[in-house]
């Protein structure tokens, strides 16, 4: 299993920060992925692979078959 920090393209979302998820794929910086934030799907795009959480982290539930953006942080 793999951890991604994501960031959250929906206007609902307020925080701050990139949100962590998890996938059985590897996955490039900049890939458009699909996620679930509270009861909605919202799209995001994947900023870094990171460490595995202390906590359950979501799943990714659909990556973008497009190549990945690019990311600059």
């Amino acid at each position: 299993m793999y951890y991604y920090e994501v960031l959250v393209g929906d206007l609902q979302y307020h925080g701050k920060s990139a949100l962590t998820y998890s996938s059985e794929s590897t996955l490039l910086p900049g890939s458009v992925v699909r996620i679930a934030l509270r009861s909605r799907s919202v799209l995001g795009i994947v900023l870094r692979e990171v460490m595995e959480p202390s906590f359950s982290a979501k799943s990714i539930s659909a990556i973008a078959p497009a190549p990945p953006l690019l990311v600059n942080c």
